[in-house]
């Protein structure tokens, strides 16, 4: 099992409670004492990269809310009051803003622009189907979302200006009350227990769970970068719409004892229809096949984050694809894609976006290359078999050619 080199990862970058401790010592104190447990923030880790500055700003920002796909908003604040708007917006909504008090914000902004992998690299001590999208607000001062917590964990990196992050505990008991405010789910009564201040090229932890406020002090540009899992219901709703195909098998027995008063819903029916959804789930988990069942695991944690699927390019058949790379093209994963491998010893398998490629006769070296994220040549590549499988997944729209002398997406 290939694990990523820990001087790669954003633990490495900064650690302030041990700085002193090496790479691999501050991946296993991160994961023993914070992951999906206490907020941690990692001062300058950022600080020295010269993409950061460079990836976006307000009016960049501004221009994707403005496309017919996007998924924007702006939230105002008044008081402890906050309601939004949802995008896309018109142009001229922004020159009627103001100057204080507001928030854009944009999801899936990595799938819109380039330049946002090496960031997500950093974040590779997870697994690829974690990794959801980046979302990226521009606030003004004033400007903030509400008192609030995430169902997914998330490193909020800030790129421009000066943001206070007020943090509380973990909104799993009765502390805490819970208000709609415009479409808003936010914390009513939050009272703070830390405040911190994000600089440019600071990253800030927050488990899910955990309440935190962002207010922006100065206009500031943050990133937030998602790492979702699924909850017990989502799966247990993924598996039965899989589980749902036609069988047919005969009605349930559903009835009481006949003859029933026919207005009624009866004890007997109640507790008939309970004992047959319980018995027809572990049934059908006890009884799956554990070949289908790791097919639809793979297909199930790899659908694309917000249904943003890829655009299908014209097709182009193996051959084709060998000579393009032959003539110094490269392959490179299209943004949102999430890849992951399995090998049972019998079948391998390539799950990607929510599909599965057989990988039969492919090489390990291909198939490492294309789950690690790296760019594709014809180097990387040694079989007939390598070339077929690349060829699917460019005709799937999950990798994409970029020719020589290009600029990478």
């Amino acid at each position: 099992m290939t694990r990523p080199d820990p001087t790669t990862l954003l633990l490495a970058r900064a650690f302030p409670e041990a700085p002193e401790l090496a790479a691999t010592q501050r991946l296993d104190r991160f994961l023993q004492h914070y992951w999906r447990q206490r907020w941690l923030l990692l001062p300058g880790a950022l600080a020295d990269d010269p993409d950061l500055p460079d990836l976006l700003d307000g009016d960049e920002l501004a221009g994707l809310a403005c496309e017919e796909d996007a998924d924007a908003r702006i939230v105002f604040t008044k008081g402890q009051h906050f309601h939004q708007e949802t995008g896309p917006f018109d142009p001229q909504r922004f020159a009627a803003l103001g100057d204080a008090d507001w928030t854009l914000l944009v999801n899936g902004v990595d799938l819109a622009l380039p330049g946002f992998e090496p960031l997500l690299r950093l974040l590779r001590f997870v697994p690829d189907w974690r990794l959801d999208d980046v979302m990226v607000s521009f606030a003004a001062p004033g400007g903030s979302v509400g008192p609030h917590f995430d169902h997914y964990d998330v490193f909020l990196i800030q790129a421009q200006g000066r943001r206070r992050w007020e943090l509380g505990d973990r909104c799993d008991g009765p502390r805490y009350d819970r208000t709609s405010d415009e479409g808003l789910d936010l914390v009513s009564n939050f009272d703070p227990a830390h405040v911190v201040h994000c600089e440019p090229g600071d990253v800030l932890y927050v488990p899910p769970g955990l309440v935190h406020h962002g207010i922006a002090e100065t206009p500031c540009l943050t990133l937030s970068l998602g790492l979702r899992a699924p909850s017990t219901s989502d799966l247990l709703a993924a598996w039965t719409h899989a589980c749902m195909e036609p069988s047919g098998e005969l009605p349930l027995e559903l009835d009481p004892p006949l003859p029933a008063d026919p207005g009624t819903l009866a004890p007997e029916t109640i507790e008939l229809a309970r004992r047959a959804l319980r018995d027809a789930l572990l049934r059908n988990l006890d009884d799956a096949d554990p070949t289908r069942f790791t097919h639809w695991l793979g297909c199930a944690l790899t659908q694309p984050g917000r249904d943003a699927g890829p655009e299908l390019p014209e097709p182009m058949a193996a051959e084709a694809l060998a000579a393009r790379l032959a003539a110094g093209a490269l392959l490179e994963r299209s943004p949102g894609a999430r890849l992951l491998r399995h090998d049972d010893g019998q079948i391998r398998s390539l799950f990607v976006g929510g599909q599965a490629f057989p990988t039969d006769g492919a090489s390990d070296r291909a198939l490492g290359q294309l789950v690690d994220g790296s760019v594709i040549g014809s180097g990387e590549l040694d079989t007939a078999a390598d070339y077929a499988l690349a060829a699917e997944l460019y005709n799937a729209g999950w990798l994409y050619l970029v020719d020589p002398g290009e600029e990478g997406a």
